[in-house]
């Protein structure tokens, strides 16, 4: 089992309940949520578009990287079976998710490996992606279905492997 320290369960609260207590930052955050899927895989499938259609090398570790980074996150994740804060506190979520396993996060992990591939291809855009990816991971704890720690490890893994596969790639 993965244990939670302190810290952790103390800034999961104060966050969960700033969005609980304040209907309209609460609803914000379950907006961002809601609509982050979509956001980021449409980022990612535009410029993986543009990448095929300008016959970019880049193209190899852009697909890679996400992709390791997807799998390493479902291993981390049969390793730690980590219960979601609103499964382990028997709170409500403010959006309706399954009890499954919350560490790391995927939502982060995919938002960061899409905002340092966007980084990758064009600085400016890779930075407000980045922003946005910050944002995401936020709202996920806030709605009550993340730790800090599980959007922070998802983050990292997305980031880390992402320019692992740039460097690998683009070295070859």
């Amino acid at each position: 089992m993965f244990m939670r320290t302190n810290l952790e369960v103390y800034l999961f609260w104060k966050l969960y309940l700033l969005a609980v207590d304040y209907a309209a930052i609460g609803n914000v955050m379950i907006q961002i949520t809601k609509l982050s899927r979509q956001v980021f895989y449409g980022i990612y499938l535009g410029f993986t578009g543009f990448l095929v259609l300008n016959g970019d090398g880049m193209i190899v570790p852009f697909i890679v990287g996400p992709a390791a980074g997807f799998l390493l996150t479902n291993i981390f994740r049969k390793l730690w079976l980590r219960p979601r804060p609103f499964v382990a506190f028997g709170i409500r979520s403010l959006i309706a998710h399954e009890g499954s396993g919350s560490f790391p996060s995927k939502h982060a992990m995919s938002a960061f490996a899409i905002g340092v591939c966007t980084l990758y291809v064009s600085v400016p855009l890779g930075v407000i992606v980045l922003v946005l990816a910050g944002i995401t991971s936020l709202s996920r704890v806030m709605v009550g279905v993340h730790y800090p720690l599980d959007v922070f490890v998802g983050a990292m893994t997305g980031a880390v492997v992402v320019a692992l596969a740039f460097t690998l790639f683009l070295v070859l």
